[in-house]
């Protein structure tokens, strides 16, 4: 296919509009549920009280403001992709914005600004204390102000709004990217979401991770459990063309959450394979081994993982747990013999080595 056909054919899948809509009609369509814009999205975004002040600000004085990118599902409620923000401090201003238990926070208090120093300590209305809240003009001034929004239509390609997501929310932004895909697993089933971040906290998932509070804090626990969850049944001839492993992730997650395997044999397989190699090695589980002096030490290392956890959920959870660390040693001793490594290698290339390793490791149960 050429390079015009490839546009021509993409460009075709993704149907947008683009609407100047006004802050009141926003709120309107907030309050009857026409627009969802994911309170669980605020354990990943956050704006400090300036930022939010200089929005309020900024559509006080028609400066503009990016366009909001929403996504029309097939029952016309928009998902927002872009601009989440945005509009949760505008609902939190006016004071409707529910958190996730469906909560409505207390108005947000304004700040000074360079350009309006008497926003200070306004809020948009106040019963117990008018003057500090807005007047009827300012109210109306502000529910007139416009937001332009960019509309992906439910006739458009269903990975549109994922592909769009990730893009706008990778640059300028402090997410990492497995914050970004939890978005994404949010945005496609918000309660199996829920399950997976629940096996995140998994005891013998977490007591066997060596992480450091930065591994932590960006979620890479999280990237774990989804790492483990996609490659558990992938096939090998598609683990060979890996080229971008943030991007495998992204694609094969939202395809298994939108297929229909069955997640509590899913989840059941991860509790055991944890269970046993929390059991059998404790916190060393994934650390290197040193042969000479017959002990583990040292970091978490990822591809240690591979082969340990992600290729004994391969093979089902089923173990031996008796004999599991001296397999497990007996497969470092082969590593260092044969001067078998992985060093170098793209992700495809790594998983090709560690895997097999685990075919090895887990040949015989």
């Amino acid at each position: 296919m050429s390079l015009q056909e490839e546009i021509e054919t993409k460009s075709k899948e993704i149907l947008t509009d683009s609407y100047s809509i006004s802050v009141g009609e926003v709120i309107s369509m907030y309050n009857d549920g026409d627009i969802d814009i994911h309170p669980e999205f605020q354990r990943f975004f956050r704006w400090t009280s300036p930022q939010k002040t200089k929005l309020i600000e900024s559509l006080l004085l028609n400066i503009p403001v990016p366009p909001i990118y929403v996504s029309q599902r097939t029952d016309g409620v928009w998902d927002i992709i872009d601009g989440l923000q945005r509009l949760s401090t505008i609902f939190h201003f006016v004071g409707c914005y529910k958190d996730v238990d469906e909560k409505i926070l207390d108005p947000l208090v304004l700040e000074k600004t360079k350009l309006l120093p008497s926003l200070e300590g306004k809020t948009f209305k106040n019963e117990k204390n008018p003057e500090n809240a807005f007047s009827e003009y300012e109210k109306r001034f502000f529910k007139r102000a416009k937001l332009s929004f960019v509309i992906i239509r439910k006739e458009s390609d269903s990975s549109s709004k994922y592909e769009l997501f990730q893009r706008l929310n990778s640059g300028g932004t402090s997410l990492s990217e497995q914050e970004i895909r939890n978005c994404i697993m949010v945005m496609t089933n918000p309660d199996l979401y829920n399950r997976i971040e629940e096996l995140s906290k998994y005891s013998n998932f977490t007591e066997s991770l060596r992480l450091n509070d930065k591994a932590i804090s960006e979620r890479y626990d999280l990237e774990l459990v989804t790492r483990y969850l996609c490659l558990r049944k992938e096939s090998t001839d598609k683990i060979k063309y890996i080229s971008d492993f943030g991007t495998y992730l992204n694609d094969r997650i939202v395809e298994l959450f939108e297929s229909s395997i069955d997640w509590e044999t899913e989840f059941s397989i991860f509790k055991k394979t944890f269970d046993a190699i929390f059991e059998a090695l404790g916190d060393e589980a994934f650390c290197k081994y040193d042969t000479t002096n017959k002990k583990f030490s040292g970091r978490f290392y990822t591809s240690v993982f591979e082969f340990v956890a992600i290729g004994l959920g391969r093979h089902d959870g089923i173990t031996n747990k008796n004999t599991l660390k001296s397999r497990i040693t007996s497969l470092w001793d082969k590593i260092e013999r044969e001067n078998i490594s992985w060093k170098g290698s793209n992700p495809s290339g790594r998983l090709s080595k560690t895997l097999d390793l685990a075919n090895q490791l887990y040949a015989e149960n």
